[in-house]
């Protein structure tokens, strides 16, 4: 995994950039197998999103869904009819429709009865993520703590590495979708029924609103919180990892006031 991210001099069509891309379609969560096909209708596409092939229809679009708005790979005022996306996936309507309202249910999508649009975000409504996240992942991190062993930090330091190659280059969407598997890695760590499922949902608002933050701010600044956070974590220092998670998230603040500033 070592190389798995572009070295020095590697452009987008060079084979370090489609090995940070096969990184980043491997499944957190074991067994990954390509789910979809050719998924793009007003520009919401969430080809190249890898989940475990076992589970039944409607667990596996709803995953890849939820994976496409937490990464951001989809952005506010993107949508697809239900009946394409079912076609997309090789499943049935119904199974469609059920992950579809299972969604909705969370304020992930805006669901009519023919399709699902990822819906528009407030400022005061990014801004209750924003705090919502300081509040929960700080917590998140220090519960998987004891549970980090040695593979997975060697993961998460390189999906810290896609990152940092991806600002580098300008690659705004491998570099949230790398993001957004380095927080995961490390929350996913420990067993929970609550405080992880609770940030999942935050980042499915989250990221589509931040993809559209870094379409008017450029490219996003490396990482520069990760090595913090990879640190305290080698540390076994409750207290660094909780504050190195706080100003990582902070970040993202800083990068939406640049944005709103350029705007004006």
């Amino acid at each position: 995994m070592k190389q798995a991210y572009p070295r020095d001099g590697e452009t987008e069509g060079d084979p370090g950039r489609r090995r940070s891309s096969r990184l980043l379609r491997a499944s957190p969560r074991g067994r990954a197998g390509p789910v979809s096909g050719d998924t793009q209708e007003q520009g919401f596409s969430l080809d190249g999103i890898a989940v475990d092939p076992s589970l039944p229809e409607e667990d596996r679009l709803y995953a890849a869904i939820r994976d496409g708005l937490s990464a951001g790979r989809l952005m506010p005022g993107q949508g697809i009819g239900i009946r394409t996306l079912a076609e997309a996936f090789g499943i049935g309507p119904g199974a469609a429709r059920e992950a579809a309202r299972r969604l909705a249910a969370e304020d992930a999508v805006l669901l009519t009865d023919s399709r699902i649009e990822v819906p528009p975000l407030s400022l005061d409504c990014f801004e209750e993520l924003m705090q919502a996240r300081l509040l929960l992942e700080p917590a998140c991190a220090v519960r998987a703590m004891p549970y980090v062993d040695r593979g997975l930090l060697g993961r998460v330091h390189d999906y810290d590495a896609v990152a940092r190659r991806a600002a580098i280059s300008g690659d705004a969407e491998i570099g949230m979708m790398a993001n957004h598997r380095f927080h995961f890695e490390i929350y996913r760590a420990a067993p929970s029924h609550v405080l992880v499922p609770l940030v999942e949902r935050i980042w499915m608002r989250f990221g589509p609103f931040m993809r559209a933050v870094y379409g008017m701010a450029g490219t996003p600044e490396p990482p520069l919180q990760h090595a913090a956070i990879i640190a305290a974590i080698k540390r076994r220092d409750p207290e660094a990892l909780k504050a190195s998670v706080a100003e990582d998230i902070r970040s993202g603040l800083s990068v939406f006031d640049s944005a709103m500033s350029a705007r004006r």
